[in-house]
Protein backbone atom coordinates (compact mmCIF):
# COMPACT_ATOMS: atom_id res chain seq x y z
CA UNK A 1 0.00 0.00 0.00
CA UNK A 2 1.50 3.14 -1.22
CA UNK A 3 -0.80 5.66 -2.10
CA UNK A 4 -0.09 9.02 0.08
CA UNK A 5 -3.88 9.84 1.10
CA UNK A 6 -4.38 6.10 2.32
CA UNK A 7 -1.18 6.41 4.39
CA UNK A 8 -2.05 9.81 5.62
CA UNK A 9 -5.43 8.88 5.92
CA UNK A 10 -4.77 5.91 8.54
CA UNK A 11 -2.22 7.70 10.15
CA UNK A 12 -4.01 10.85 11.14
CA UNK A 13 -7.08 8.09 12.09
CA UNK A 14 -4.03 6.63 14.17
CA UNK A 15 -2.87 9.75 15.89
CA UNK A 16 -6.14 10.89 16.82
CA UNK A 17 -7.16 7.53 19.12
CA UNK A 18 -3.49 7.36 20.21
CA UNK A 19 -4.61 11.20 21.37
CA UNK A 20 -7.56 10.04 22.72
CA UNK A 21 -5.97 7.31 24.57
CA UNK A 22 -3.84 8.84 26.76
CA UNK A 23 -6.41 11.72 27.80
CA UNK A 24 -8.37 8.62 28.82
CA UNK A 25 -5.50 7.59 31.09
CA UNK A 26 -4.94 10.72 32.47
CA UNK A 27 -8.78 10.81 33.47
CA UNK A 28 -8.24 7.09 35.13
CA UNK A 29 -5.25 8.39 37.08
CA UNK A 30 -7.51 11.05 38.23
CA UNK A 31 -10.62 8.72 38.90
CA UNK A 32 -8.42 6.34 40.74
CA UNK A 33 -6.54 9.58 42.68
CA UNK A 34 -10.11 10.59 43.78
CA UNK A 35 -11.21 6.83 44.86
CA UNK A 36 -8.23 6.77 46.81
CA UNK A 37 -9.04 9.18 48.61
CA UNK A 38 -11.90 7.28 50.27
CA UNK A 39 -14.08 9.60 52.66
CA UNK A 40 -11.29 12.16 52.88
CA UNK A 41 -12.38 12.99 49.23
CA UNK A 42 -12.50 16.86 48.71
CA UNK A 43 -14.53 18.90 46.05
CA UNK A 44 -11.62 20.44 44.46
CA UNK A 45 -9.49 16.55 43.74
CA UNK A 46 -13.52 15.04 43.33
CA UNK A 47 -14.20 18.01 40.50
CA UNK A 48 -10.70 17.64 39.02
CA UNK A 49 -11.37 14.32 38.48
CA UNK A 50 -14.66 15.14 37.04
CA UNK A 51 -13.37 17.70 34.47
CA UNK A 52 -10.62 15.44 33.61
CA UNK A 53 -13.35 12.47 32.72
CA UNK A 54 -14.92 14.98 30.60
CA UNK A 55 -12.29 16.05 28.80
CA UNK A 56 -11.63 12.54 27.87
CA UNK A 57 -15.04 12.12 26.52
CA UNK A 58 -15.43 14.74 24.68
CA UNK A 59 -12.34 14.07 22.67
CA UNK A 60 -12.99 10.00 22.48
CA UNK A 61 -16.35 10.91 21.12
CA UNK A 62 -15.21 12.95 18.69
CA UNK A 63 -12.36 10.72 17.68
CA UNK A 64 -14.63 7.53 17.84
CA UNK A 65 -17.26 9.24 15.57
CA UNK A 66 -14.48 10.41 13.13
CA UNK A 67 -12.87 6.57 12.71
CA UNK A 68 -15.73 5.01 12.30
CA UNK A 69 -16.87 7.00 9.41
CA UNK A 70 -13.85 8.03 8.01
CA UNK A 71 -12.89 4.28 7.69
CA UNK A 72 -15.44 3.82 5.07
CA UNK A 73 -14.09 6.99 3.21
CA UNK A 74 -10.82 4.96 3.09
CA UNK A 75 -12.37 1.44 2.45
CA UNK A 76 -14.24 2.16 -0.11
CA UNK A 77 -17.94 1.62 -1.01
CA UNK A 78 -17.54 -2.39 -0.35
CA UNK A 79 -16.40 -1.97 3.19
CA UNK A 80 -20.22 -1.54 3.69
CA UNK A 81 -21.24 -4.69 2.86
CA UNK A 82 -22.82 -6.75 5.01
CA UNK A 83 -20.49 -9.58 5.35
CA UNK A 84 -17.41 -7.12 6.81
CA UNK A 85 -20.07 -5.72 9.43
CA UNK A 86 -17.72 -2.63 9.70
CA UNK A 87 -21.07 -0.67 10.52
CA UNK A 88 -21.72 -2.03 13.58
CA UNK A 89 -18.72 -0.01 14.68
CA UNK A 90 -19.71 3.19 13.60
CA UNK A 91 -23.75 2.43 14.97
CA UNK A 92 -22.32 1.13 18.31
CA UNK A 93 -20.11 4.20 18.39
CA UNK A 94 -23.08 6.02 17.85
CA UNK A 95 -25.42 4.70 20.27
CA UNK A 96 -23.06 4.59 23.02
CA UNK A 97 -21.74 8.40 22.75
CA UNK A 98 -25.65 9.68 22.57
CA UNK A 99 -26.22 8.32 25.85
CA UNK A 100 -24.87 10.77 27.67
CA UNK A 101 -24.44 14.13 25.62
CA UNK A 102 -20.94 15.63 25.30
CA UNK A 103 -22.21 19.20 24.93
CA UNK A 104 -22.73 18.72 28.73
CA UNK A 105 -19.64 17.67 29.30
CA UNK A 106 -18.05 20.53 27.29
CA UNK A 107 -19.79 23.13 28.77
CA UNK A 108 -18.82 21.65 31.94
CA UNK A 109 -14.87 22.49 31.22
CA UNK A 110 -15.55 25.75 29.98
CA UNK A 111 -17.80 26.71 32.92
CA UNK A 112 -14.51 25.82 34.88
CA UNK A 113 -12.09 27.33 32.30
CA UNK A 114 -13.84 30.58 32.58
CA UNK A 115 -15.31 30.58 36.19
CA UNK A 116 -13.30 28.03 37.88
CA UNK A 117 -16.11 26.49 39.44
CA UNK A 118 -16.26 22.52 39.07
CA UNK A 119 -19.07 20.47 37.70
CA UNK A 120 -22.22 19.59 39.76
CA UNK A 121 -22.13 16.39 41.17
CA UNK A 122 -24.95 14.57 39.21
CA UNK A 123 -26.16 10.98 38.06
CA UNK A 124 -23.46 11.97 34.74
CA UNK A 125 -20.29 13.00 36.86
Amino acid sequence: MDDPHVLAGYGGLTARVEAAACLVDTAAEAFDAAAAAGQALDAATRGRAALRISQAKVVSTEVVNAVTTEVFELTGARATANRYGLDRFWRNARTITLHDPVKYKAAEIGRHLLTGHYPPVTGYS
